[in-house]
């Protein structure tokens, strides 16, 4: 890291000595921060950045698992292995027990937070990661923002951190058409072992007469058993994963573009467990009288497909607890073919691999989200922007548990459960920047700006009891007796900021950022609508002065 990578042929040599030679290259690069870009060399806060290449090579499903390994400092933590199951990142640790501890992700210049359960469409499952609704492959860069001179300019939001999201824009030069395929396969790592048939019927003849019983089981009994049913391999698989992105870019001077269309299928290890992902992306760049006006636009389409299972419930009733705990002297299928039903710790009934094939549990989601920038370049040094940007998101639920063929519908004669879940997100964003370079030595980088933003979330859940539908193609919420109460909900939160920063170079030795933040938001108390958010940073590029400068290093 911070090194000019270095290829030497070994040949016959039994020792090499090599010599790195710093990368002052990277000090040169522009990197992301809040509202705006600086040089690598001029940062103040604290700033990992991972490259959207890096990102391509992985075999992930959202964007937050891109950030697993790749930042120092940074936990991520797979909270469910379901296929687009969620991620928990801690970037500044812990810091609420009520309002959650995950960082805000900025894509494009557009905020929106993780899993803080206002995407979830109801049940008793964990909620699906809203994350994997944007595919990773549209991303050009990745900035975490950690400290507090970094994430201070999203005020009471930045508290757990910042993740800011670039993806990639088209270039000047002839049209380019790319395709980018990948296919990989999963499989558990470490499986638990439990008691075959035998093993297990041995078990319980001494558990019998530690008791003082009598043994359940002759030896014969015991020695037919064999392995019997190991139900863990029953309900898992080899998974896998298959992702597709085809990308046409290019344009002039004034235009430019890039167009992205993406599969991505995850199969999961649990049986009948997949997630897919088809979306479509464009992002334009244009320019006009004389490059006095530039407009930016990122709009994107998403729509995913998730069948679960519940493996995220823990006691019995989820897939894998369940596995773990049944009889593995009873067989999978009965001598007619049906399915057999096995004891799980002689409380009740069940077959894992039935409840798989034949309880329903799907979400479907659809997702635009999107911002378009209009740039007035006054002059060469002050420019103002102003952005309108979107994130519209609808989840439907559907779960339903035939009355014969499922543990839950046995109990609930049958259970249909419909949940729809819509959320509005509107942002505007206004900027006005300076930065002037004044006699060499003095540099200034200003920025002051309003933002307002406003979502309205609302959420409908109805279940019936009593259907005799075998299949949910059939099943109504009218197919049956027993109607529960519905159940509705309307949120809606507004937030309005002020925000200034200003980055002040001496001579590229001298550093300082003085960042300030005043929000009003309705999640606020009622006495305290308004908080101010202030920080100041200093920095010292000791390697410029002149008592360290030797050759090699910058000037």
């Amino acid at each position: 890291m911070g090194y000019i990578s270095q290829e030497v042929p070994v040949n016959n040599q039994s020792q090499i000595n090599i010599t790195l030679e710093p990368d002052f290259a990277q000090l040169d690069e522009v990197v992301v921060v809040g509202y705006g870009e600086t040089k690598r060399s001029d940062l103040t806060g604290a700033v990992s950045s991972i490259d959207g290449e890096a990102v391509k090579e992985l075999p992930i499903t959202s964007v937050d698992q891109a950030i697993q390994a790749r930042a120092p400092g940074v936990q991520v933590t797979q909270t469910s292995a379901a296929p687009g199951g969620g991620v928990s990142v801690r970037i500044r640790g812990s810091n609420s027990i009520n309002s959650g501890s995950e960082p805000l992700y900025v894509v494009d210049g557009f905020p929106i937070y993780p899993n803080n359960g206002a995407y979830s469409a109801g049940g008793n499952r964990q909620s699906a990661n809203v994350m994997a609704s944007i595919n990773p492959n549209d991303i050009e860069s990745i900035e975490v923002l950690k400290d507090a001179s970094a994430t201070s300019i999203y005020g009471s939001r930045g508290s757990n951190g910042v993740v800011l999201i670039t993806t990639k824009r088209g270039k000047a030069g002839k049209p380019k058409f790319s395709y980018d395929g990948s296919y990989s396969t999963q499989t558990m790592s470490n499986p638990i072992e439990v008691l075959n048939g035998a093993e297990y019927a041995t078990y319980l003849n001494i558990l019998e007469q530690s008791q003082g019983g009598s043994p359940i089981y002759t030896q014969e009994e015991i020695n037919a058993f064999g392995e019997g049913t190991n139900w863990l391999d029953e309900v898992t698989r080899t998974g896998y994963i298959q992702n597709h992105q085809i990308t046409f870019s290019g344009g002039n001077k004034d235009n430019k573009y890039a167009l992205t269309g993406n599969y991505h299928d995850n199969a999961g290890i649990i049986k009948k467990t997949n997630f897919k992902r088809y979306g479509i992306r464009l992002n334009l760049d244009n320019s006009a009288f004389d490059d006095f006006l530039n407009v930016s636009s990122s709009w994107s389409y998403n729509r995913t497909a998730s069948n679960n299972a519940p493996t995220d419930q823990g006691g019995p009733g989820g897939t894998i607890i369940t596995a773990l705990g049944l009889d593995p002297t009873t067989p999978v299928y009965n001598e007619d073919g049906t399915y057999a039903l096995a004891s799980y710790d002689g409380r009740f009934l069940i077959n894992p691999l039935q409840e798989l094939e034949y309880a329903t549990d799907e979400d479907i989601t659809n997702r635009v989200l999107g911002n378009t920038t209009f740039t007035l370049n006054i002059t060469d040094h002050l420019k103002v922007k102003s952005s309108i940007g979107a994130d519209i998101l609808n989840i439907n639920r559907t779960s339903f548990f035939p009355t014969v063929t499922t543990r839950i519908g046995r109990d609930n004669s049958g259970e249909l459960t419909l949940a729809n879940r819509h959320s509005a997100n509107i942002l505007n964003e206004n900027l006005i920047t300076y930065t002037n370079d004044f006699g060499g030595d003095h540099f200034v980088d200003a920025v002051v700006g309003y933002t307002y933003q406003r979502e309205v979330n609302k959420f409908f859940r109805s279940t019936t009891r009593g259907i005799t539908a075998s299949s949910v193609d059939q099943a109504t919420l009218q197919g049956g007796p027993d109607i529960l109460t519905p159940f509705s909900s309307r949120r809606e939160w507004l937030l309005e900021s002020l925000l200034g920063r200003l980055n002040y170079n001496y001579d590229s030795r001298y550093l300082l950022t003085l960042t300030f933040r005043r929000d009003g938001s309705s999640r606020f108390g009622a006495q305290n609508k308004w908080a101010n958010f202030p920080s100041v940073a200093l920095g010292w590029n000791i390697a410029n002065e002149s008592f360290l400068m030797k050759k090699g290093y910058p000037t």
